[in-house]
């Protein structure tokens, strides 16, 4: 497994759990819609075309009653790394926000809780890019902790004027 699909970073320095700076590399991302707003500053790190990741360090904002990370937090985010990475797959010369990608399935496993204060994030890429439909996968990972996987197929769309 390459250091992409494992996570964000080592656990110590910059970016370790309870650092409020983001590990070297990430810039600030602000979501199309404002779904994602009251969870911000949320964090994009630029890879490649096929490899979006989207990060945030955890704090009670992102929590369920017991202070571990939201099942819906979880999802959402993963929807939406996923979501970027079909779009740079399917139109890689576009610029960004030309093109959406529709969710037409999403699919979650909950593998480990994360806890205020570490650097939660969301590692997508494409599996397979169809003339229609495009199948991905995400991994959530809590510092080095993998603690959900994630798989979805979405539908390019033109975005709207």
């Amino acid at each position: 497994m390459t250091d992409v699909a494992r996570g964000s970073g080592s656990g110590v320095g910059p970016g370790a759990s309870g650092d409020p700076q983001p590990p070297a590399g990430y810039v600030r991302y602000s979501s199309r819609s404002g779904f994602t707003a009251p969870w911000e500053p949320l964090w994009r790190k630029e890879t490649n075309l096929d490899v979006t990741i989207l990060a945030v360090r955890l704090d009670r904002r992102h929590c369920n009653s017991r202070g571990t990370a939201h099942g819906g937090l979880i999802t959402a985010l993963a929807d939406n790394a996923m979501s970027l990475a079909c779009e740079q797959a399917a139109h890689p010369a576009e610029p960004v926000g030309q093109i959406r990608a529709a969710t037409v399935n999403l699919s979650a496993d909950f593998l480990a809780t994360s806890h205020i204060g570490q650097w939660l994030s969301w590692t997508a890429a494409t599996d397979r890019v169809g003339r229609s439909l495009i199948f991905a996968h995400c991994t959530v990972s809590a510092d080095d902790t993998i603690t959900a996987t994630v798989s979805g197929i979405y539908r390019p769309m033109t975005a709207a004027p």
